[in-house]
């Protein structure tokens, strides 16, 4: 025999095997975690939210100027071209 012949060819019959052996062992492990999950018996327990503490009020948030927060930036990237001729570049993300 010669030694280019002794080597383990893959075939079709052996993907499919290792296939159903990897679906066999992630059903078993998602079996042993869903059961895991479901016992109570290490002290968590599911209840409903408690009810809304009183009644709605204004919103918590407003727009604040800039002098009064002290936070006075520039925006530099508003750019008119960025819409334009220079949006292609952005069109279909990052693709090298």
């Amino acid at each position: 025999m010669v030694a280019h012949e002794n080597l383990h060819r893959p075939r079709a019959q052996d993907a499919v095997e290792q296939g159903v052996r990897g679906a066999v062992l992630a059903g078993a492990v998602f079996a042993v975690l869903a059961a895991w999950a479901a016992d109570t018996s290490i002290g968590l327990a599911e209840q409903g939210l408690a009810p809304r503490s009183g009644p709605r009020g204004p919103t918590l948030f407003k727009v604040m100027p800039p002098q009064e927060t002290g936070a006075i930036t520039e925006n530099r990237y508003n750019d008119p071209k960025m819409w334009g001729e220079r949006y292609h570049e952005f069109e279909v993300g990052s693709i090298g």
